[in-house]
């Protein structure tokens, strides 16, 4: 059974998602992160944050070290870590799938032979051409 993604989450918090980031002891880091990605949600309601800013944010919370506090400076998140470090979290940091970018194929292979598109498309024009001119030609004679 596939998981159902949220892609755009406003409004309360759904506890399913919850149990995927907080913790399973129950402890206060439980509560710790519930209350994060609850304020998190709330900047991303108000705009003060983008879908990709909240998304790297709940990723965030599952690694380690753990965030212990996260505020907004301006439209960075900066998370404080339970090492004593920061995190930051810009605007313009891409969570996106990589995309891969193929070249456009330039060439067809008919009957074993490779030849630039253009050039099979020059011959079968000109065998068409030519087999029209055949046929008006013998249909003249008869």
């Amino acid at each position: 059974m596939k998981k159902k993604q949220t892609l755009f989450l406003i409004g309360p918090v759904d506890p399913k998602e919850m149990a995927d980031i907080v913790p399973s002891q129950g402890s206060d880091a439980a509560s710790l992160a519930d209350e994060l990605l609850v304020r998190a949600n709330a900047w991303l309601s108000a705009g003060k944050i983008n879908f990709a800013q909240y998304d790297l944010f709940k990723k965030r919370l599952k690694e380690t070290p753990a965030v212990v506090d996260a505020k907004l400076d301006g439209d960075v998140i900066v998370c404080a870590l339970a090492d004593g470090t920061e995190h930051r979290i810009l605007p313009d940091d891409a969570n996106l799938p990589e995309v891969i970018v193929t070249d456009s194929r330039d060439t067809w292979t008919l009957l074993g032979i490779t030849w630039k598109k253009k050039y099979w498309i020059a011959t079968f024009s000109a065998t068409a051409v030519l087999i029209a001119v055949l046929s008006i030609v013998a249909a003249k004679h008869r």
